[in-house]
C-alpha cells in the first residue's frame, strides 16, 4: 500500500474497535466464511457509532473475498468495499466507489482466528485507482499505529458459511471422513488422509495423485470401500481395524500395511503395484495380488479358508506369520464358496516364494468363521494321520523354508503336522499328518515293523531340522499317506 502523507495537515482520529458478533468459525475448512458483524461499534474513547453487516473470508487463501460493511460515522455514511489484489489485507469504508472518494481503513490481516488484536493500523484515505467502477488502491493520507485500538473476535461463535463452499483435494496433512467426501473434499487422495468408522461402507470411485495417501482403518471392526482407487500414487494402512478391498483397482503406487488388517477380495483390489505388509499389519482375503509382495507380518489366505493368488513373487521375512486355516480336506479354489466348511486354504504364486530364516507356519483348526459365515457353528476337522493338504504352490519354484511350525492344540494326541517343500519336485510346500512317534505307534507291530518304524523316525527327524536330501523327504512323504 502507498501510504504517503498529504501536504495539508490531516486532523489524526484514534479509534477503538469493538465487534461484537454472532458467527462461528472452521479455521481448517477450506470453505468461504460469512462473518456476521451486527452489531460492531467504532469509537475514539469519547463517543461511538454503530454499523452493521457481513464479510465474507477465504480459510484456504487466508483473503477477503467480499465485504458489506457501514458505517455512520461524524454524520457521514461509508460504505465498506472489496479491496484490489495490493490492498487484500485492509477493509475499507468509503463515501462512494469514486475517485478521490474518501474514508477510513483498518487492518483486517488477523481477523480470521477468534481472540483480541491490538496495536492494529487505522486512518484516513482517498481512492486513487478506480477499475471498473470499484475503487481498488487508496491513497493513504494519514495512518497510525494506535496501542488502545483493538479487534475482538469471540471464540464461541456460531457459523455460517456461503453456498458455494470451496471443495479441495484430500492433501498432505488433512484428515477426511467419508461422508465428506463429494461435500468439503474432493475424491482424490493427494497426500491426506481417508478415515474410517466402523460400519462404513463406500462404492464412490477415489483417485490417488503421486502424494499418495492414508487409509485410517476404524479403531475395532471393519469398513468396506468397493469403488475403484486408481491413478499413480499408492495406499498406506494404518490402525488397528480391518478394511475390506473389492473393488476392481488400477492405482500403480503400491500398497502398505502398516497396522490393521487389509482384507482383500476380486481380481485386483491392491491395484497393480508391490505390496508390503509390515511386522503390525495383517493381509488377508481372497482373489489376485498383482506386483511383488513382501510380508514381515500375518499372511491369512482367506476370510476362513479360501484362495489367494499373488501373480508375481512372494516374500515371507522374518518375523512373518504364515496362518494356514484347515475345515476339511478338500482343497480351496477360486470357485469354492466363501466360508464354507469342508475346505483348506490355498496360495497360489504366480512367480517365485521366498521363506526367510526366522518366519512361522501356523496351521488352525478352530474359530475359522465368522457368525455371517455358512460354516459358522460347524464342527472342527481334525486331520487324521496320512492326511495331505498342499498348502502353496509356486510356479518359479520355493526357496527356504519356515523355521517354526505351529502345532495345532486340537491335533489327536500322538499325531503331529509335518512340512514338505519341494517334494518329487512339485514346487509346493505340503503339510502332512504323521505320528509324532513312529515307534511308539507300531510298538505292537512285527519285529520288520518295528525296525521300519525307527528308520521313519530318523526321517522325520531330518525333516523336521531341514537336513532331509529329496529322496529321503520323498520316502517319508510316500509312507506318510
Amino acid at each position: 500500500m502507498n501510504k504517503t502523507r498529504s501536504d495539508t495537515p490531516v486532523k489524526k482520529y484514534f479509534f477503538a474497535i469493538v465487534l461484537t458478533t454472532c458467527l462461528s468459525f472452521h479455521p481448517t475448512q477450506a470453505a468461504e466464511l460469512v462473518w456476521s458483524l451486527s452489531p460492531f461499534t467504532i469509537g475514539n474513547g469519547g463517543s461511538t457509532t454503530s454499523g452493521s453487516g457481513t464479510f465474507q473470508w477465504n480459510s484456504s487463501t487466508q483473503a477477503l473475498t467480499a465485504i458489506n460493511l457501514t458505517v455512520t460515522y461524524g454524520g457521514t455514511t461509508y460504505t465498506s468495499f472489496i479491496p484490489g489484489a495490493s490492498d487484500s489485507n485492509w477493509v475499507r469504508f468509503m463515501t462512494a466507489n469514486a475517485l478521490n472518494a474518501y474514508g477510513l481503513y483498518v487492518a483486517s490481516s488477523q481477523l480470521s482466528a477468534a481472540g483480541t488484536y491490538s496495536n492494529e493500523q487505522i486512518g484516513w484515505g482517498q481512492c486513487d485507482n478506480l477499475s471498473g467502477g470499484l475503487c481498488n488502491h487508496v491513497n493513504v493520507l494519514v495512518h497510525e499505529s494506535v496501542a488502545t485500538l483493538s479487534v475482538y473476535i469471540p471464540p464461541s461463535a456460531s457459523t455460517t458459511t456461503s453456498s458455494t463452499p470451496v471443495i479441495s483435494n484430500i492433501v498432505s496433512g488433512t484428515l477426511v471422513g467419508l461422508s465428506s467426501i463429494g461435500v468439503t473434499a474432493n475424491p482424490v487422495l493427494a497426500g491426506g488422509t481417508l478415515v474410517l468408522n466402523r460400519g462404513d461402507s463406500s462404492s464412490v470411485s477415489i483417485a490417488i495423485t503421486s502424494a499418495g495417501g492414508t487409509i485410517q482403518q476404524p479403531t475395532s471392526g471393519s469398513a468396506t470401500l468397493s469403488g475403484v482407487f486408481s491413478g499413480t500414487g499408492g495406499l498406506t494402512f494404518i490402525g488397528t481395524g480391518s478394511t475390506i478391498m473389492s473393488g476392481a483397482n488400477t492405482y500403480s503406487g503400491g500398497t502398505t500395511v502398516s497396522g490393521g488388517t487389509l482384507e482383500v477380495a476380486g481380481p485386483s483390489p491392491t491395484g497393480t503395484g508391490d505390496v508390503f505388509v509390515a511386522p503390525a499389519g495383517t493381509l488377508m482375503g481372497t482373489g489376485t495380488i498383482a506386483g511383488n509382495s513382501i510380508v514381515s507380518g500375518v499372511l491369512k489366505p482367506g476370510n476362513s479358508p479360501g484362495y489367494l493368488s499373488f501373480t508375481q513373487n512372494l516374500t515371507l521375512n522374518s518375523g512373518s506369520t504364515y496362518q494356514q486355516d484347515i475345515a476339511g480336506n478338500v482343497q480351496a479354489s477360486s470357485a469354492s464358496p466363501v466360508g464354507a466348511s469342508g475346505y483348506y486354504s490355498f496360495v497360489n504364486v504366480g512367480s517365485q516364494l521366498v521363506i526367510n530364516s526366522g518366519a512361522t507356519l501356523t496351521p488352525r483348526l478352530s474359530n475359522l468363521f465368522s457368525a455371517s459365515e455358512v460354516g459358522y457353528g460347524s464342527s472342527i476337522y481334525v486331520p487324521v494321520l496320512g492326511d495331505k493338504f498342499r498348502i502353496i504352490t509356486a510356479t518359479g519354484g520355493i526357496t527356504g523354508r519356515f523355521t517354526t511350525l505351529t502345532q495345532p492344540a486340537e491335533l489327536s494326541s500322538g499325531t503331529q503336522f509335518i512340512a514338505f517343500y519341494n517334494v518329487n519336485s512339485s514346487n509346493s510346500v505340503d503339510l502332512v499328518t504323521v505320528p509324532t512317534s513312529y515307534s511308539t505307534t507300531l510298538n505292537s507291530s512285527t519285529t520288520n515293523a518295528k525296525a521300519v518304524a525307527v528308520v521313519l523316525d530318523q526321517l522325520l527327524g531330518v525333516n523336521k531340522s531341514g537336513t532331509a536330501s529329496s529322496a529321503q523327504d520323498s520316502l517319508l512323504y510316500s509312507v506318510a499317506g
